[in-house]
């Protein structure tokens, strides 16, 4: 936190007609405390700030009642004079800044740079939902990482699905969670495979020998059969037309010599010819079908087992991308200037202040929070409106004004007390 009280701050305040004040004139201090009962008009005096500055307030009419017109003058510290007028209709007339004799042409612009919205409410940044709160808090680190890094820290390639151009520290939230479903992809992956695996094992029986079945020709073994059985059939119908000529022989015994010379004939090719035994041929054919399928299951199994591997490698090899994404957030953060006091980010990846999420913050550290933010965010006009200071105790408020004073910023804080407006001025 910064020390230097370098910046524009309001000198001087002039209202009058507007809400409920009549008039009012108001020369600032490093702290100005705006203290009374309730419809005092603590809270009016900082709404006229913001709409001099913003050209609205948080009401929609501005002008006092019965009045035709409301004026705020807010004179800065380096003699810039801003001058806001407002109609009865509740329209705010174009603002005047004049520095010096000049007047500044686009008003307007000029006063939007000058401070960050939350400089004017900074309660605004704890109404908003967490999610925004880390983002807006990310958006004040800054922090870059180059394609490359990101490339080597996703693996290789750039992810789909992971905004790369948003701040880093949600990139890495975003990339630690792509890199975890991918996990979760390849250890399913490999689950699966180990159970193919397991099942074509086990029609796999004990010593079965691969590569000896891989190496036999079936379609030999079949051809051989089929050839055998070809010859078998032959001869069995050889030896059929052998009968029938033999029972000829009987029938036509006046042609005996000439049959006899046939049938010599026939008996001595059929001789020549032995018959082939099909069982054994049979039985290693059948065998061997058995055994491809066997085969089979064996290569599914090996298949699986190799593809279960090679799925739990690139498993292993995303925990380690998942774990150095994990480390990266610390060490941005720790060669980063932190806007927050405390402010780091969780092993789940969100944001978080003195070690706790933004949602389990005390009102006192969430008052603070916003405070530090509207202090990273502030433009050259250093001066901070605090509505309702009361809500914190005084050991709280005490802390608060501390804090304020040692970001450099000029506050305005409005107070309960009894009794009518009441402004007091301490000068740091």
């Amino acid at each position: 936190m910064s020390s230097s009280h370098n910046g524009l701050r309001i000198a001087h305040l002039s209202i009058s007609n507007v809400l409920g004040i009549e008039a009012l004139e108001l020369d600032a201090g490093q702290l100005t405390m705006l203290e009374g009962g309730t419809g005092a008009g603590k809270s009016s005096v900082l709404e006229a700030i913001k709409a001099a500055v913003e050209g609205k307030g948080l009401r929609p009419k501005l002008v006092r009642e019965q009045a035709e017109e409301g004026r705020v003058v807010l004179l800065l510290s380096d003699g810039t004079e801003i001058n806001q007028r407002f109609s009865a209709d509740g329209k705010a007339r174009p603002p005047t800044v004049t520095q010096g004799r000049a007047r500044i042409s686009s008003p307007r612009d000029y006063l939007r740079s000058l401070l960050s919205p939350y400089q004017l409410d900074p309660v605004a940044f704890l109404g908003k939902p967490a999610r925004e709160q880390a983002q807006e808090l990310l958006a004040l680190v800054e922090v870059q990482v180059a394609e490359e890094q990101w490339r080597a820290w996703s693996g290789g390639e750039l992810l789909a699905g992971v905004a790369y151009s948003d701040h880093p520290l949600a990139v890495l939230a975003a990339l630690e969670a792509a890199l975890m479903e991918q996990r979760r992809g390849r250890n399913a992956a490999a689950k699966q495979s180990e159970a193919i695996a397991a099942d074509h094992a086990a029609h796999v029986p004990a010593g079965f020998d691969a590569e000896a079945v891989r190496g036999v020709n079936l379609r030999e073994r079949v051809e051989r059969l089929a050839e055998a059985r070809a010859h078998n059939e032959a001869r069995e119908r050889l030896e059929r037309a052998l009968e029938a000529k033999r029972a000829e022989i009987d029938r036509l015994k006046a042609d005996l010599s000439f049959l006899r010379g046939e049938a010599d004939g026939m008996a001595c090719n059929l001789a020549e010819q032995e018959p082939v035994d099909l069982a054994p041929l049979e039985e290693s054919v059948a065998a061997h079908e058995e055994q491809r399928e066997t085969l089979a299951h064996y290569d599914a199994a090996q298949a699986a087992r190799e593809e279960g591997l090679e799925q739990r490698v690139h498993a292993e090899r995303l925990t380690t991308l998942i774990e150095g994404v994990r480390a990266q957030p610390a060490e941005l953060l720790a060669g980063a200037a932190l806007p927050v006091e405390g402010m780091g980010v969780g092993a789940d990846g969100r944001l978080t202040i003195h070690g706790r999420d933004l949602g389990q913050l005390s009102d006192g550290e969430k008052l603070s929070l916003a405070l530090q933010v509207a202090a990273a965010q502030a433009g050259e006009a250093r001066f901070l409106c605090a509505d309702g200071l009361e809500r914190l105790d005084s050991e709280a408020q005490e802390e608060f004004i501390r804090q304020a004073h040692a970001h450099g910023l000029q506050l305005f804080a409005t107070r309960v007390t009894a009794g009518p407006l009441v402004a007091s001025t301490e000068v740091a």
